[in-house]
This record gives C-alpha cells, structure tokens and sequence, in this order.
C-alpha cells in the first residue's frame, strides 16, 4: 500500500483539519450559508454568445503573452500544475462554465498575481513564497477568478453594443483584418495592460473581486479567511517586490476589514476550515518521486498508447462542457494524490455501455452510458476516483509486468517502450494489446481492485465527496443489466461490503457532505 493511503486515513482518523478533506464541510451551520450565496453565484444570466467569448480568449491571449513576455515563465512543472488543480477546483463553483481556466507561475520575486479575460490567470514566485498554505493559494487565485467572471477588464474598456452584452463588438474588433481595426485592438490591449500594472482596476471591482473570493473560497470547501491572512502578512513587507500591487490595489487595511466583514455577514467559518498547509509544503519543497523522469515519460507514452486504443474501439463524445465538467471533478481529485508529475486527463467515450477505464500515465475514461446512471457528481467523482486509483497504484505497469532490480514499479520503462520520441516498438505495441485485455477483458487482479476501492474511499472523503456514493454506484451498475458486470468485475457485492465496512471502521459517516445533484444534473440532461 502506497504511504498516500496511511496517511489519509491516519488524517480522517485523527479529524485533524489541517490535512482533513477539500469540501468537507466541517461546520453544519456553515452548509445552509454556502448554498444561499452558492445559489446567487451560480445563477446569474450569461448574456455573451459564442462570438464573444471566442473574441474575449483572444484578447486575454494577447495580454497573457505579453504578461509572460514582461517576466517570465517561471518553469516549474509541479508546481504550476498544483496551482492549476487548485484553480480547478474552485472554478467547479464559478459561473463561467464556458472558460477554461489556466494558472501559470510567473518567474519574478515581486509579489502579484494577475488575471486576463478569458481566464488566464498569472501569480508571481514571489507571491507564492509568501504563502503558507494551500488555501492562500486558492485565495489568490479566487480572486484573479473573480476579476475574470466579473468582466472587469471588458467593462473597463466600455465595448459594448445593441444587444447590452458586456463584450458585444469584441468579436468585430478582432475578427476584422483591416488596419484601423488592428489598431483599434492593439490600444485596447495597452489599456488592459495598463490597468494591470499601472492604474489598477476601478475600487468597486476590486472589492467586487474581494468578496467573490471569499465565497469561492467557501464553496469549495477552504478557510475563507485565507485571502486576509495572506493580505496581512505581505501588510508587513516593505520594499520594490510590493510596488505595483500597492499602487494598484486599495489599502491592506481596507480589504481585510471588507473580508471580515462579508464573512460574518454570510455567517462564513471562522478559519477553522480546510488549509492543506502540509500538502503545499511537500509541493512547494518539490520532493522527487522515486519514478525516474524518463520512466515518467514512458509511463505517459506507453499510457497514451492504450488511450488511443480505448478511444479507437469507443470514439469521443464530441461536448466541450461536459469534457470540461467531468475533467475539473478530476483535477479536484487530483489535487489528493501523490502522483503530482502526472497531469490527469478525463474524457467520455460515445458509448451507451457502461464502462470507466483507466490508462497509465493519467487517462482517464468515463462512458456516456456510465453518466447517465450516475445519480450525482459524487457519483461521478466515485467513478473517476476509482480509476485514478489504478493509476496511482501503476496497476498496469505492475501487470504487464515490466520491471527492472530497481523497486520503481516501471523502472526499466524507457528502456523497453521509449520515451515517446521515436515510433512505436514491437514491444510498446505488444504491450499495449496485453493493457487493453486488462481493460475490456480480464479485469484486474481482485487484489488490485481491493487497493483501488481504499483508494477511492480515501479520495472522496479527502475531496469533500460522499464516500457512500462509491457504494451505491457498486450497487448500481452490479444490477445494471446493460453493465458489462462478471467480465471484468465479478465480485460487485463483496466489494460493497467491503467499502460500506471501511467507511464505518474509519468514521466516514457524515450528513454534510457534498452531493452536487443539481449541477451534475444539468449536464446530464443534455446527454
């Protein structure tokens, strides 16, 4: 068993809340508070059509190079991919579906962060040294977010046409070849810069952008006092690195004081919920893993390899937003795993048989037939976490049996399957038709499935999920007549068992965790 698991369950045991679930809502009396302003987000008209929003990313790809072209892409893999699953995470609770989000760190000590329209969000190294946890991070972030859901730097720029759409017109500006509408662009885009780094966003957007974040914060299961502490602390550095934000931005003091008070209007926690401070510590310390990078490497050629396959034998259900959805209920899991150097990837096949694969190197596969059985996104999140399970246990690397004297479980890789960066071997192929037997044939080794099952509990419960929910999708697609079940899962009820016998030994028996029905039912519906 992976040290992962332990010490998930040493922190649920311990209800130690430092290290305890993303989403788990600790306090009762807080839930009622997040579904009311949840409620308010979540609900607001979308009145930008597609045009739009195509011309919005566009203009926030313009200003987002030349953000990096003014410090640097601080190039960190680990690191900015945590800051993107925390991004993730938070923006399953935003009402922007349509976008998706992007964090990059950005190679400068000053202490900053920065948010493009169309959801290209930037945070310097300096600003992240000052943190000490990972809800900080998530605070930071919630607020560039809010900047970017609120439209901030569109309204600013006053585009606007008959139709009262915010951005109406931004798609003539950009979509037109002529000089003077290039022009037109260019000015608009050193405006956007110039609130950045020299003018700052209006006062009430910035207060705007102060208040979402708490909420965001909330919904998703973070100390929402997390953005005033963080302002407190940089309160007290003096010095060049604080020159652009103090300019831009209103006064420590007066944000903090809006933070206190939207919390306890709201009847928010009181810094008693969820802070990950040892997870961003290991994350930020970048401990290596015991994969070597070019095993690394194969394990995500070798894996895509399979994926292929899988999506050759299925096909890909053409939907952007689900795509979306389903990948940021992914990413949310991620953010638990001890896998950090592998960047998840979730999609759904075009198929009405239920199925859920999982491929080395984070591929992940979730049928549409699966979806439409799922009662709620913890349903789903059960499904996903179940399958990333098997990757972060290298099941099929262990299984096709490639090993070396090293104890890496695919130590050797590179050396039999390649790096990705020549054609396929005889071996990498062969490989690959053993992998997808396991997947659509034989199933996994029932001991496999025994550590994969613990792995999801532990997941759920981490993520803030039902870990119940895992049992009633057992029970469900058990019986599902349509469920390719005694093939590649022979012992359904067992495993209920089992799975309802580790959530009650471990105490995981909660009425406040989170289900999320209703946004998991829009989306289905469409199916």
């Amino acid at each position: 068993m992976r040290k992962w698991y332990r010490s998930a369950f040493f922190c649920l045991a311990a209800t130690t809340l430092l290290l305890c679930p993303l989403n788990n809502a600790a306090h009762a009396e807080s839930v009622e508070s997040n579904d009311n302003f949840r409620m308010r987000i979540s609900t607001k008209p979308q009145l930008l059509s597609e045009d739009d929003v195509r011309a919005e990313i566009q203009f926030g790809r313009e200003m987002a190079s030349r953000v990096l072209g003014r410090y640097g892409y601080y190039d960190d893999e680990i690191i900015n991919r945590y800051a993107n699953m925390v991004a993730s995470a938070l923006a399953l609770n935003m009402n922007r579906p349509e976008l998706n989000f992007h964090v990059a760190v950005l190679k400068t000590d000053t202490i900053n962060a920065y948010a493009a329209p169309g959801g290209f969000i930037f945070i310097t190294r300096g600003a992240i040294m000052q943190m000490h946890d990972e809800s900080e991070l998530a605070a930071v972030i919630a607020h560039e977010m809010a900047h970017i859901s609120g439209r901030h730097i569109v309204k600013e720029l006053n585009i606007h046409a008959s139709d009262n759409s915010p951005v109406s017109g931004f798609a003539r500006f950009l979509g037109a070849s002529g000089d003077p509408a290039k022009m037109t662009f260019i000015n608009m885009v050193e405006k956007a810069m110039d609130i950045l780094f020299e003018k700052g966003y209006k006062i009430k957007d910035e207060k705007e952008a102060d208040t979402m974040a708490v909420f965001f914060l909330a919904m998703s299961g973070y100390d929402s006092t997390a953005l005033s502490r963080y302002l407190d602390r940089i309160a007290e550095i003096k010095g060049e690195n604080l020159e652009v934000l103090e300019k831009t931005h209103p006064s420590f003091h007066s944000r903090i004081a809006l933070i206190a008070a939207a919390i306890e209007n709201e009847g928010l926690d009181s810094g008693q919920n969820f802070r990950a401070q040892v997870r961003f510590n290991e994350t930020i310390a970048i401990k290596p893993h015991e994969l070597v990078d070019d095993d690394i490497k194969a394990e995500v050629h070798f894996g895509r390899e399979v994926a292929a396959r899988v999506l050759g034998a299925f096909g890909l259900y053409d939907n952007e937003e689900l795509t979306r959805y389903v990948t940021m209920v992914g990413l949310s899991l991620a953010l638990h795993m001890n896998r950090p150097e592998i960047e998840f990837r979730v999609a759904v096949l075009d198929t009405d048989e239920v199925h859920a694969f999982a491929s080395p190197g984070g591929y992940i596969f979730v049928s549409r037939g699966a979806l439409k059985r799922i009662e709620d996104e913890a349903g789903l999140a059960a499904l996903i976490a179940h399958e990333m399970s098997h990757v972060a246990e290298s099941h099929i690397v262990r299984k096709v049996n490639i090993h070396t004297s090293e104890q890496a479980p695919a130590a050797g890789f590179s050396r039999v399957v390649g790096t990705g960066e020549d054609e396929p071997s005889e071996a990498l192929l062969s490989l690959s038709d053993r992998a997808v037997e396991i997947l659509q044939e034989h199933g996994y080794d029932p001991e496999d499935e025994e550590q994969a099952d613990l792995g999801t509990v532990v997941l759920l419960s981490m993520a803030g999920y039902d870990p119940e929910a895992f049992a009633r999708m057992l029970q469900r697609f058990g019986t599902d007549p349509s469920a390719p079940s005694g093939k590649t899962d022979p012992n359904v009820l067992q495993r209920v068992e089992r799975v309802q016998g580790v959530i009650e030994s471990e105490g995981l028996k909660q009425d406040e965790y989170k289900m999320g029905a209703a946004r998991f039912n829009e989306y289905k519906n469409k199916l």
